[in-house]
């Protein structure tokens, strides 16, 4: 996927990184903001190209690459992580120049909440994050709708009670919800 490639890429020896032409991120979750700061991620930046739909909420996830491009796509909630949903014209996709409000939204309740926790923390609540996406049986991003994002957010009030995260989990699932509604009805 997109992060994979994105840090094996910034953590190679700067003699493979300059045989690195390009690295394609397509609407891939960022990084914790001192990843951007480290040498071999400056070094290899220029040559990466981020894609996001304008619905994103995987590209959203950790801190992206805020000079992505942004693509006008026909999905919402996590059914924009589908390539097949970015509008096209000619040979190249159409751009517009913001993410939608729900996206922004969701971006700006992870930047705060990740903004709060150490590194443990941060472990603790991706764990518990993708524990509860994972606890409604969608297999992939696009089989996320809103029903199993309310799954989701059910799942996690029942996890380890009394964890420093949970709170922050049951929040962003939250956020997700209202995201993918917002989205859906076309509300800012």
């Amino acid at each position: 996927g997109g992060p994979r490639r994105r840090h094996a890429a910034a953590c190679a020896a700067p003699a493979l990184q300059a045989r690195i032409t390009a690295v394609y991120n397509n609407d891939g979750p960022g990084f914790l903001p001192e990843f951007y700061e480290k040498e071999g991620y400056k070094r290899i930046r220029s040559r990466i190209h981020t894609l996001l739909p304008q619905n994103t909420l995987v590209g959203t996830l950790l801190t992206r690459e805020k000079w992505a491009s942004i693509v006008k796509s026909s999905a919402i909630g996590p059914a924009a992580h589908d390539g097949f949903t970015w509008e096209v014209r000619d040979a190249s996709f159409v751009r517009c120049p913001t993410l939608s409000p729900g996206s922004r939204a969701f971006e700006e309740t992870m930047d705060r909440v990740l903004a709060t926790m150490d590194q443990e923390q941060r472990r603790e609540f991706i764990e518990e994050l993708f524990d509860a996406l994972a606890a409604t049986g969608a297999h992939t991003v696009t089989e996320m709708t809103e029903q199993k994002l309310n799954k989701a957010l059910e799942v996690a009030g029942s996890f380890r009670k009394g964890t420093g995260t949970r709170r922050f989990v049951l929040e962003v699932l939250r956020e997700l919800v209202k995201a993918y509604t917002r989205q859906r009805l076309g509300v800012g």
